[in-house]
């Protein structure tokens, strides 16, 4: 399965007053352009399309076998060479004399050398000979307006990067689309499948395409085997699909071959335009060992690099051997099975046919995800492996011989979605900390009182909807080696991390299927990079840090620094105790309708046990006279408590002793605590998913360790501290509201 999308431009033909068959045309990023259509203008020769207009020193040609790189629409400008017309019955006549001279010379000295002619054929057939002796007739025809050279069955003969019709026989011929006038180029000195190509180059056999529109099953590639240095591996499509598969991967659709790098290993493989063909005699005078093949007791030459490319009705198939990189780096030799002549491909090679299968795979460690459901996962776990070692510093080994370890968890949280959380003491946060790994979750997140920052678990899940990698690394676990697995730093990994995914599969807006990921993960390379192990989809990847940062994050960072956040709603008491002072509110909110929303309108608030029923004159900022209810000035010291936040870590000024000591003291030296108790009413207000209503506790204690600091724990658990002056605000507060003063929630005393 492809799991890229193709992109579909268009190309725009500037050709001018021109006739041209084709205006416009729809072509697919990173596949090649194909035939190009090929336009006429009187008293003018056709020079090919360019990317830019003619005079743009810029002006890039672009030929059939060129892929597209682009991401939007293509304008593509025709160039043109003015005829010589003057000149053209002298020339002709000039061309035929040195023929038969060329001709004389040949028959005289024995010798095969390239000969070409040049002259103007007004007939409307081509009749010659091809490689096996057999008479081929040729036609010229109009097709869709243009005349064109075709065979006897009507197919259209194949076309080079200069316009020229190529016969069986390797002979070009160019036609003017609108006369059917045609020109012969006879190219002399070809043997067995080579035919001439652009500039008198040959290809060592016809051209062999990725494209399927209106082309020969013989010529459409349909399987590519490539043994290499690297390994060995096969990509093939069937009849019925444009896409490629590769071969001992049907059963695992998330490993697919990226669109643009197939279409150059097809370009690669079936265009085999030379730069050279090497004369023979002296190939083998030299000896094929000079060219980096090999020689059997046989006879036979071969080499260890070599791929067959095989049509896709399986009529032809060519098996080309790779030699040595020219000592200039500009090309290879290669060498056609059966045939002795060795040729000069270009380098390109390097980066198709000479690479391992991996750099053909599109890299992905989960399946895709989107910007909508990227967030739907429950228990998303990061894992640290501890190594176990001896007395001696030296692994523990099981009895594999693999590092024996234990998992320590770092974080795991889960997303809690709207419906299940609307109208309960969660409503306000999308993730929780897991409840699966409670036991095991440090004590920071396993206690009740601090809550997940909700960004950050989105940042972090976004990782796997943005990422890019580097590269795929390996494809097919089952031949990764330990040597492999050492290579890439996952024989003692740095991280491990498991979740579910929920998707909906049916499309019908409910989540139906889970799949389950375990990643394991290398340490971080000197490059900055990760090594990833994907059991799901089958490859490890490398991936840059900055994809994964989350992997870098401490526990602190983890933690929202709102740590209290709870509707007012849902609160039934809070007591405020000093070694001097304790307040204890009392909060009844049943007046209130809570028919439709959640809300707290109607709350009546009891300081030890008195109702706040007074009135606080005041003035407005425009000096509009206002009251201000007891209730009302309450709600400012509620709001002062969801103010507070995570300072900072004590243990930039704490030994972790100190800090634990203070941990264990409870109420023993505590400059102040807060005791919250909440309740919400979710069998009335979610039946659907509550069975029992939810309650939080939450004691905040507060030992003040330095004049600006004071060392904070809830529930027994910390490792922050408040500024000092801040929680003296706190009491101050709640004693304003027992003494009808005014409340200002955002100052800082």
């Amino acid at each position: 399965m492809n799991t890229n999308d193709s992109l579909l431009l268009n190309v725009i033909f500037e050709c001018g007053k021109a006739e041209c068959s084709e205006r416009t045309r729809d072509v697919t990023a990173g596949q090649p352009y194909g035939v190009l259509p090929r336009p006429s203008r009187e008293g003018y020769l056709f020079d090919g399309w360019f990317t830019a207009p003619e005079g743009d020193p810029s002006a890039k040609k672009i030929t059939s076998t060129d892929v597209v790189d682009a991401e939007d629409d293509i304008r593509l400008y025709a160039h043109w060479t003015k005829r010589k017309t003057a000149q053209r019955k002298s020339l002709f006549r000039k061309q035929m004399v040195w023929l038969f001279v060329i001709l004389g010379l040949v028959a005289i000295l024995g010798v095969t050398i390239p000969v070409v002619t040049y002259y103007v054929i007004n007939s409307t057939t081509y009749t010659e000979k091809d490689p096996d002796g057999n008479t081929v007739k040729y036609y010229v025809r109009k097709n869709n307006g243009q005349y064109v050279m075709m065979r006897a069955d009507g197919r259209v003969l194949y076309v080079n990067e200069d316009g020229c019709y190529t016969t069986d026989a390797g002979t070009l011929i160019q036609v003017d689309p609108s006369t059917g006038q045609y020109e012969i180029y006879a190219i002399v000195d070809t043997e067995g499948t080579e035919v001439v190509g652009v500039s008198d180059r040959i290809l060592i056999f016809p051209q062999m395409t990725q494209a399927t529109k209106d082309k020969s099953e013989d010529t459409i590639i349909g399987r590519i085997e490539v043994h290499n240095t690297a390994g060995t591996y096969t990509v093939y499509r069937g009849t019925d699909t444009t896409s490629f598969t590769i071969e001992g991967f049907e059963e695992s659709p998330l490993v697919s071959v990226d669109p643009t790098l197939i279409a150059k290993l097809c370009v690669a493989s079936g265009y085999t335009i030379s730069m050279q063909k090497l004369d023979t005699a002296k190939v083998k005078e030299a000896g094929y060992t000079q060219y980096g093949f090999t020689v059997s007791d046989d006879g036979e030459v071969s080499s260890e690099n070599w791929y067959r490319v095989t049509s896709r009705n399986n009529k032809y198939s060519y098996k080309v051997y790779i030699g040595d990189v020219l000592v200039s780096g500009g090309g290879y030799y290669v060498k056609l099975d059966g045939r002795d002549a060795i040729y000069i491909l270009s380098n390109s090679l390097s980066e198709t046919l000479l690479v391992p299968v991996e750099s053909l795979v599109t890299p992905l460690i989960v399946y895709p995800m989107q910007l909508t459901t990227y967030f739907n996962v429950e228990d998303f776990a990061v894992f640290t492996p501890l190594y176990k070692t001896d007395g001696e510093g030296n692994d523990i080994l099981d009895e594999n011989g693999s590092p024996t370890y234990d998992l320590r968890l770092d974080v795991a949280f889960s997303f809690i979605d709207m419906a299940s959380r609307s109208n309960t003491l969660y409503s306000a946060q999308s993730f929780e900390f897991s409840k699966k790994y409670k036991s095991r979750l440090p004590a920071l997140f396993a206690c009740d009182g601090y809550v997940i920052d909700a960004d950050r678990c989105s940042d972090a899940l976004q990782c796997f909807y943005t990422m890019q990698f580097v590269r795929c690394a390996h494809v097919g676990l089952s031949t990764v080696t330990d040597e492999q697995l050492h290579e890439y730093g996952l024989d003692r990994m740095g991280r491990v991390i498991t979740f579910d995914y929920k998707l909906d599969t049916n499309e019908d807006n409910t989540l139906d299927t889970t799949i389950s990921y375990m990643l394991m993960i290398s340490p971080k390379t000197e490059r900055g990079t990760y090594y990833i192990l994907s059991p799901y989809t089958d490859m490890i990847v490398e991936v840059l840090d900055s994809y994964v940062p989350f992997l870098d994050w401490t526990e602190d960072m983890w933690l929202d620094e709102n740590f209290f956040q709870t509707n007012l709603a849902f609160c039934t008491e809070i007591t405020i105790e000093s070694p001097t002072q304790t307040i204890t509110f009392t909060l009844d909110n049943s007046a209130t309708d809570q028919s439709s929303t959640i809300g707290s309108a109607n709350v009546r608030v009891y300081a030890n046990g008195e109702e706040l029923l007074y009135s606080i004159p005041t003035t407005t900022s425009t000096g509009r006279a206002k009251e201000v209810s007891g209730v009302d000035n309450f709600r400012q010291f509620y709001k002062a408590i969801l103010y507070a936040s995570l300072e900072g870590l004590a243990k930039n000024d704490l030994t972790e002793e100190q800090m634990q000591a203070y941990r264990d003291a409870g109420d023993e030296g505590c400059q102040l605590k807060i005791t919250i108790h909440c309740v919400d009413q979710a069998t009335l207000r979610n039946p659907d998913y509550w069975t029992e209503n939810n309650r939080l506790d939450v004691v905040m204690r507060f030992y003040q360790y330095s004049e600006r600091r004071s060392f904070m724990t809830i529930n027994g658990e910390g490792e922050f501290y408040m500024l000092s002056s801040f929680v003296e605000k706190l009491m101050a507060d709640a004693n304003r509201v027992l003494n009808e003063e005014l409340i200002d929630s955002t100052s800082k005393y």
